[in-house]
């Protein structure tokens, strides 16, 4: 048993290696080491070209000192277009004010444009409708006379209704016109109520003065002499 076990320890022993350095064993080594000069170690962070340093200056040059605020678009000079990008962000542009609508025509909400609904009464628009519809795609072989009675016809169709918008018009400008009549009729009627009652109050407040101070000269004490 004994044996094994200091065999076992031998072969342990064999696997593991002993490094020596050259320096110890060897002199020659360590009269070379010797006489080189000690150098600083090299830092991680690498220099700086003499490239970029130009760029970088002339970066400064152009757009100061806050280079780094440019957007990078506008600072590659190998693209072809030169031009700077800058959005509304960068710009101390005010925001509108949403109370105020713009200029034009708005369309109303839940109304789809270039729509016009008619009503079934009126006849004239119905029938414009109906003969322009046909006059384009009916193929019929006809003559220059009732070409030109059809065309004619459709012609007076759109004068009548030309007629019809231009009179809803006046009727309602007379209708607006009514209406501030009647509005300024009744602030007039208002106002002469209003000074009249102002009037009232004025005269009777006045009365009372009067008959109050003839209530005073009458309760003085009377002294008679025989």
């Amino acid at each position: 048993m004994v044996y094994r076990s200091a065999k076992k320890q031998a072969r342990k022993q064999d696997l593991t290696r002993s490094v020596n350095s050259d320096l110890k064993s060897d002199s020659q080594a360590r009269n070379l080491l010797i006489s080189k000069p000690i150098q600083t170690p090299k830092s991680n962070t690498p220099s700086v070209s003499k490239n970029k340093v130009k760029k970088d200056q002339s970066k400064v040059r152009l757009y100061g000192k806050n280079a780094s605020k440019v957007p990078k678009s506008s600072l590659n000079s190998n693209k072809k277009h030169h031009s700077i990008q800058i959005d509304e962000k960068d710009l101390d542009i005010p925001t509108l004010n949403t109370a105020l609508r713009p200029g034009g025509k708005i369309i109303k909400k839940g109304k789809k444009k270039g729509k016009k609904f008619i009503s079934d009464n009126d006849t004239i628009v119905l029938n414009k409708i109906v003969k322009t519809i046909m006059d384009k795609n009916d193929l019929v072989n006809e003559s220059k006379l009732e070409k030109a009675k059809r065309l004619e016809e459709i012609r007076d169709l759109r004068r009548k209704e030309l007629e019809v918008k231009e009179n809803e018009k006046i009727n309602k400008l007379n209708d607006k016109k009514l209406q501030l009549k009647q509005k300024a009729n009744l602030a007039r009627t208002l106002r002469r109520k209003n000074s009249k009652l102002a009037k009232k109050q004025v005269a009777n407040a006045h009365d009372d003065s009067k008959n109050t101070s003839g209530d005073i000269v009458k309760s003085k004490r009377k002294v008679e002499f025989v």
